[in-house]
C-alpha cells in the first residue's frame, strides 16, 4: 500500500510539473508573440511617419523648383521696368513741349486785352465833343480794362478832321479828350492816370475830304503812358 502511494503522489507531483511546464511554454509563446507585434506595430509606424514626412517635402520641392522657375521672370520684369520708365518719361516730356509751344505761339490774355484796348477809338459827330451811347458803351469798356491795371496811367488824345482853322480845331480836339476823360473819372478811374491832350487836325487816319474820312478823323484815342 505505502508504495502505491508513493508512485501516486509521483505522479501527481510529474503532472503538476508537466502543466507548470506547458503553461510556462505557452506564456513565453505569449510574450514572443507580443514582441513580435509591438515590433511590427513600431515598423509600421515608422514606415508612416517616413511617408508622411516624404508627403511634406514634395510641396517644398515644388516651392522651391517654382521659385527658381519665377524668380528669371520678377527679374526681367524688373529690368524691363526702366525702359517703360523712360517711355513714359519721354512720352510726358514730349506733351510738355507740345504745349510750351502751343502757349509761346498764341499771345497771353493781358497781351491781347491791351491790345484790344489801345485799338479802340471813340468816334464824334461834327464840331461835337459829345458822347453818344455807343461812345459811352466803348469807354465803359476800356474803363474796365483800366480798373483791371490800377498801375497804368494811358493818355487821352483828341483829333479832328482838317476842316476848319487849326488854331479851333486844337480846342475841340482837347473838348474831346476832355469829355472821355471825364467820363472815366465818373466810371471810378483816378484822376491823376489820366491825360488829355488834342493834337487837332495832325495825324490823321485818312487823308482824304470826303466825308467817310472826315467822320473817321474825328476821333478820341488812348496810348499807355510809359511808367515813371
Amino acid at each position: 500500500m505505502k508504495c502505491n502511494s508513493e508512485k501516486a503522489a509521483g505522479l501527481v507531483r510529474f503532472t503538476i510539473a508537466f502543466a507548470l511546464a506547458a503553461t510556462g511554454f505557452w506564456i513565453f509563446t505569449i510574450c514572443i508573440s507580443s514582441t513580435a507585434l509591438a515590433t511590427d506595430a513600431e515598423t509600421v509606424r515608422q514606415q508612416a511617419s517616413s511617408a508622411i514626412e516624404q508627403t511634406h517635402m514634395v510641396p517644398e520641392s515644388i516651392a522651391a523648383d517654382t521659385e527658381k522657375v519665377d524668380t528669371p521672370i520678377l527679374e526681367e520684369k524688373r529690368v524691363k521696368s526702366p525702359v517703360l520708365e523712360e517711355q513714359a518719361f519721354g512720352t510726358r516730356e514730349q506733351s510738355v513741349d507740345k504745349r510750351a509751344v502751343s502757349v509761346d505761339s498764341q499771345k497771353s490774355p493781358s497781351e491781347e486785352e491791351t491790345r484790344q484796348f489801345l485799338s479802340r477809338q471813340v468816334f464824334f459827330a461834327f464840331n461835337s465833343s459829345q458822347l453818344d451811347e455807343q461812345a459811352q458803351a466803348l469807354i465803359r469798356e476800356q474803363a474796365a480794362w483800366l480798373a483791371a491795371n490800377p498801375d497804368v496811367g494811358i493818355e487821352i488824345i483828341g483829333y479832328c478832321d482838317q476842316s476848319g482853322p487849326q488854331d479851333y480845331n486844337m480846342v475841340l480836339g482837347k473838348k474831346r479828350a476832355n469829355a472821355v476823360k471825364t467820363f472815366l473819372e465818373r466810371l471810378g478811374i483816378a484822376p491823376q492816370r489820366l491825360t488829355e491832350v488834342s493834337y487837332g487836325e495832325q495825324s490823321p487816319i485818312r487823308t482824304t475830304t470826303n466825308q467817310t474820312a472826315a467822320r473817321i478823323n474825328r476821333r478820341v484815342e488812348f496810348k499807355i503812358q510809359p511808367s515813371a
